[in-house]
């Protein structure tokens, strides 16, 4: 089955002005140091559903992939890119990745057909207990929160976790 994508200048047109913006500089040097990521992503998303069409031809719709592994592995740990290992800045970055969500959706939804589906893909650690003692139930709260609750609480209470950043 082929889809004709149709609009090509276009989409060159609206990506190489994307490209060539200072917002884009600053995504590039990674997304800690980038004040207008949300802004960035959403006019990414929208120069491909729009000019493009492909906002009729689309059902399902990211924002975002794994923000965990990009905010954490890519700025705490540094085995992602951009290689970076500071903690406070893979909070920022972590931030960064949520805002853009949160400003990327609306701005989608402006351009697809109705029913289609936006959302994020978050990716999930389950933890569970070996044992029932005090230390143990404590370690998991904590794994649960910095693993799991990072993400899901902003997006489904509106803040983040209050013990999240006591370990950084």
């Amino acid at each position: 089955m082929s889809v004709d994508l149709g609009g090509a200048a276009e989409l060159t047109e609206n990506v190489g002005g994307i490209l060539a913006s200072s917002a884009v500089i600053g995504l590039v040097l990674g997304f800690a140091a980038q004040r207008t990521l949300g802004n960035v992503i959403a006019g990414i998303l929208i120069a491909l559903a729009q000019p493009v069409r492909l906002g009729d031809r689309v059902d399902w719709w990211l924002t975002q992939n794994e923000p965990w592994c990009s905010a954490y592995l890519g700025y705490a740990d540094g085995i992602h890119a951009p290689g970076v290992r500071d903690k406070k800045l893979a909070v920022v970055a972590g931030h960064h990745v949520l805002l853009a969500h949160g400003l990327s959706v609306p701005r989608l939804r402006a351009h697809i057909s109705p029913q289609a589906q936006v959302g994020i893909a978050l990716d999930f650690y389950p933890v569970y207990a070996a044992d029932d003692r005090p230390e143990t139930l404590l370690a998991i709260k904590h794994a649960d929160t910095f693993r799991n609750r990072w993400f899901l609480d902003p997006l489904f209470l509106g803040r983040y976790p209050d013990d999240l950043f006591t370990d950084l």
